[in-house]
């Protein structure tokens, strides 16, 4: 069976950043380099990042707000699970951390490949169109829905969905007795 990702909505939610390993990563992140270039199917914002070390012109620091930002990120992945043939899926959604799912707890340097990528996948993300400074980027991480507000009003679309025009409302499941314990 074979997967196919693709991202929807973006959440914020502020975690205790006073710990040892978070500042250490909250650091490591804050010293990356935000390069602003020509928009691309793989960066439709035109944002990349680079280690500190990776000499380019017109880069910048993400600092330590968009640090802090990036790892009390949420983002919807929606992971398209195939059956025998591309005829049979389904789609299934659900809300990760995508940065500190992959910070490496081994290394020194926390911040690999992948975390990198995740980075870029959150910068990329339409919430930041348009962005192309730092500050900019900072005029809009407030903007950012709650993470616990993600359940208020209508569910969320897949892109199935979105290209019928189809939405759903959340319901709530009817209560059955458990034949258990009622």
């Amino acid at each position: 069976m074979s997967e196919f990702y693709s991202y929807g909505r973006l959440f914020h939610h502020k975690l205790d950043y006073s710990g040892k390993w978070i500042k250490d990563i909250i650091q490591q992140i804050s010293d990356l380099h935000c390069i602003f270039g020509e928009e691309s199917s793989d960066n439709p914002n035109g944002i990349s990042i680079h280690n500190p070390g990776d000499i380019f012109k017109l880069d910048q620091s993400l600092g330590e707000d968009i640090a802090k930002y990036l790892v009390s990120s949420y983002i919807t992945q929606n992971t398209r699970k195939y059956g025998n043939t591309k005829n049979e899926y389904f789609t299934v959604k659900y809300v990760l951390n995508i940065v500190l799912y992959y910070i490496d707890p081994s290394s020194p340097n926390r911040i690999n490949k992948k975390t990198l990528d995740c980075i870029i996948i959150i910068l990329n993300h339409p919430h930041f169109k348009g962005c192309k400074s730092i500050d900019d980027i900072k005029k809009k991480l407030s903007l950012t829905d709650n993470l616990n507000d993600r359940f208020n009003g209508l569910c969320e679309r897949s892109s199935d969905e979105e290209g019928n025009g189809v939405s759903q409302k959340l319901e709530a499941i009817p209560k059955k007795p458990n034949i258990f314990f009622d």
